[in-house]
C-alpha cells in the first residue's frame, strides 16, 4: 500500500519526472530512433494487410492508410465514444475498415473500463482505456465510466471475414496483448511484423508484462528490432519475423 502511494505522488499518471523515469532502448535498431513505421516499412510489401487494435480516434489508421494506400487497413475500438470519431476520420479512406469491437481471448460481450483521468471527466485520458479492470494503485488515475463492448478472437474474426494473413499488427490494447496473440495461433503464424505497446508497472490487474511479451514472440519466431521504453513505467517495441530479418 505505501508503494501504491508513492507512487502515486511521484508518478501521478500525467506528469512524469524524466530522471526518475529515464528513456531507454533495447534491440538491434537503435539508429531509427523514435521512427517505428519507417523501420516496419522494410517488411513490409506495397499492399500490406494491416491490423490496429485500438483504433482510438482513427489517426494513426488515416496515416498507415495514406502510406500504404494499396495496403487493406483493418482498425478495431471498442470504446463507443472513440470509435464515433475513429470512424468519422477514417471514412473517407476506401483502404480502411474500422469496426466498433476490441480484440479478446474470449467472444461476447464484456466490461470495457473507459479512462477519463483524476477527474473523471477527461477525455484526454481516454486512450488508456481497456479491458482490464485497473490495478488498486490506478483507481484513483483512472476513474470513468465502465461500458459494455462487444469483443472477438482475432483467429475466429480473420475466418469469418477471409483474412488468410496479417503483414503488420499494430496492438495497442492496454494490457492484453498477450492474451490476444495467445489466443489467435493461426493467424499469428502469417504475421511479419508486431508493433506492441508494452508495460512494466502494473497499472491494471491482469495487465501483459514486457518480458513475458517479449519471451513468448521469441518462442513464437519473432526477433526484437527496438524497445523504446521508459524504466519502470511503459514502452513501445517492433518485432519481426526471424525469416525477415538475419
Amino acid at each position: 500500500m505505501f508503494c501504491c502511494a508513492l507512487l502515486f505522488l511521484v508518478f501521478s499518471f500525467f506528469s512524469l519526472n524524466s530522471e526518475e523515469y529515464p528513456y531507454c532502448f533495447e534491440g538491434k535498431c537503435e539508429g531509427w530512433g523514435h521512427k517505428p513505421i519507417q523501420l516496419i516499412s522494410l517488411f513490409l510489401p506495397s499492399n500490406p494487410v494491416i491490423v490496429q487494435a485500438g483504433g482510438h480516434h482513427g489517426s494513426e489508421t488515416a496515416d498507415l492508410a495514406l502510406l500504404w494506400p494499396f495496403g487493406r487497413i483493418i482498425a478495431f475500438e471498442p470504446n463507443p465514444h472513440a470509435f464515433k470519431f475513429g470512424f468519422a476520420r477514417t471514412s473517407y479512406l476506401e483502404n480502411v475498415e474500422f469496426y466498433p469491437l476490441g480484440l479478446h481471448d474470449q467472444e461476447g460481450e464484456f466490461d470495457f473500463y473507459v479512462c477519463l483521468g483524476e477527474s473523471g471527466t477527461d477525455r484526454a485520458f481516454e486512450h488508456a482505456s481497456s479491458l482490464l479492470k485497473p490495478s488498486s494503485c490506478m483507481e484513483l488515475n483512472y476513474q470513468g465510466p465502465i461500458e459494455k463492448v462487444e469483443c472477438v478472437i482475432l483467429d475466429e474474426w480473420c475466418k469469418v471475414n477471409k483474412v488468410d494473413h496479417i503483414d503488420f499488427l499494430r496492438l495497442d490494447t492496454q494490457g492484453s496483448e498477450l492474451a490476444v496473440l495467445l489466443s489467435s495461433p493461426e493467424i499469428l503464424r502469417t504475421i511479419k511484423v508486431i508493433h506492441v505497446e508494452t508495460f512494466l508497472f502494473p497499472f491494471r490487474e491482469g495487465i501483459t508484462r514486457y518480458a513475458e511479451m517479449k519471451q513468448f514472440l521469441e518462442r513464437s519466431g519473432f526477433s526484437l528490432l527496438s524497445y523504446w521504453y521508459r524504466e519502470g513505467l511503459n514502452g513501445s517495441a517492433v518485432f519481426v519475423r526471424n525469416t525477415f530479418y538475419h
